[in-house]
């Protein structure tokens, strides 16, 4: 077991005057370290000092906080309005006001303290877009957890770190106290649904949720990796007795996204066949989102037409103005076009 899971377990054993509430992006980076580490994953260990009953100064605390955080200096803490500044470089004080009792820290012992995940995300709120913030709700309340060590694909059937609605109720009530960034936090986390497994899927949620002066589709009322219940006649077909589709929606519609990577070959094409027709014996109309969907804007408005006349909801043609703002959305969340399809837009529309 890491130093660090020993910590979460036992708690801190030094005795000291200085406190630390490590906040924000650097309360984030620990977070997502303590994730992939309970699955096995390796992290960054403070090793090599035994702490003892001296009190620990702030530049000790910062390096050590620093150390199990796996980020780079400063170290971003939250302070209250009117606490005395540190004065480090390890260092970045920030003011946050809203509340920061026993529930929404984590004692590491030895000082260190750090925020819980509804607090780090309504911090956030002062810096990052609701896109940003709704990617990063979605991580924590889903069900896969991004590594800070390294740029590989993200860690996949993790547990859930918290839940949407306490990330929702924190957020509201730090706005309700005037905290900087909250207001901002509450209004990502209407696009937020949780259970995803996949940075991927996270993606397409958003493009479902917000609305479309925004660049998305508005099409909500959908649950991510819902269980289903396979009919006892179908058990031997499926061979499980539930089917866990990406998308869901009451009136039995689902989506299910196939990337290129974890469904290409001809296995996999045979695998996802089969499941289209075991939805379809459950009474299930579906659609197949693929990679290729993703890269294309026109090949991604047709899909979600498709979609919407399944789900029966009835929307105005999109302007020109919601178009650009679909296709610079779509390029942001997924890619520029892929070559041959920017190479015939541009020979359709040569302006």
């Amino acid at each position: 077991m890491s130093y660090l899971l020993m910590k979460m377990i036992t708690g801190g054993v030094g005795m000291n005057t200085e406190e630390l509430k490590v906040g924000y992006e650097s309360a984030l980076g620990f977070w997502r370290g303590v994730r992939a580490a309970s699955e096995g994953n390796s992290i960054l260990e403070a090793e090599g000092h035994v702490y003892g009953s001296a009190p620990l100064r702030a530049d000790n605390l910062a390096r050590r906080a620093l150390v199990l955080c796996g980020g780079e200096p400063p170290l971003s803490v939250a302070i209250t309005p009117g606490q005395s500044r540190h004065h480090n470089v390890l260092i970045q004080d920030r003011v946050w006001k809203g509340r920061l009792g026993p529930e929404q820290v984590f004692d590491f012992g030895d000082g260190v303290l750090v925020c819980r995940m509804p607090a780090v995300l309504a911090q956030m709120g002062a810096t990052l877009d609701e896109v940003e913030l709704a990617q990063i709700a979605h991580e924590m309340s889903g069900t896969y957890g991004l590594t800070p060590w390294t740029d590989e694909d993200a860690a996949q059937d993790l547990s859930a770190l918290v839940d949407v609605g306490e990330l929702r109720g924190y957020a509201l009530s730090a706005h309700a106290l005037g905290a900087r960034g909250a207001a901002q936090a509450a209004s990502a986390l209407s696009l937020v649904v949780g259970g995803s497994n996949s940075p991927s899927e996270t993606d397409i949620s958003i493009l479902l949720m917000l609305s479309r002066r925004k660049g998305g589709y508005h099409l909500p009322g959908f649950a991510l990796n819902k269980t289903l219940a396979v009919p006892k006649e179908l058990w031997e077909v499926v061979g499980s007795r539930s089917l866990t589709p990406d998308f869901f929606w009451p009136c039995r519609h689902v989506v299910e996204f196939n990337s290129r990577r974890h469904h290409g070959g001809s296995r996999k094409n045979e695998h996802d066949e089969a499941r289209r027709r075991i939805f379809e014996r459950m009474d299930l109309t579906m659609q197949t989102l693929t990679t290729d969907v993703l890269h294309s804007d026109i090949k991604l408005a047709a899909f979600m037409d498709d979609l919407a006349g399944y789900l029966k909801r009835r929307r105005h043609p999109a302007s020109e103005d919601v178009l650009q703002s679909q296709r610079q959305l779509r390029n942001r969340l997924f890619g520029p076009e892929e070559t041959a399809v920017a190479l015939r837009r541009l020979q359709e529309f040569p302006d």
